[in-house]
């Protein structure tokens, strides 16, 4: 895994804050495992609509899938 990629994924997923989890104060560490998950999925070439169906995945397994289908 690319360290500036796992990076770049932490913030976005961060500052989109499912659930609002960071918003009640989990800790800023709360989406690492989902932040390697998607990371060992996607690629530099991947298109938008490839990476929303990892999202999509990826947070569908570590909660409920309901809120994350597309």
């Amino acid at each position: 895994m690319k360290p500036a990629r796992n990076l770049t994924v932490k913030r976005a997923i961060n500052a989109w804050d499912p659930y609002g989890l960071l918003a009640c104060g989990a800790p800023s560490n709360e989406f690492d495992l989902a932040t390697m998950l998607v990371c060992a999925r996607i690629h530099p070439g991947s298109s938008v609509d490839e990476i929303a169906r990892v999202l999509s995945v990826v947070f569908s397994d570590m909660f409920t899938a309901r809120d994350f289908s597309i």
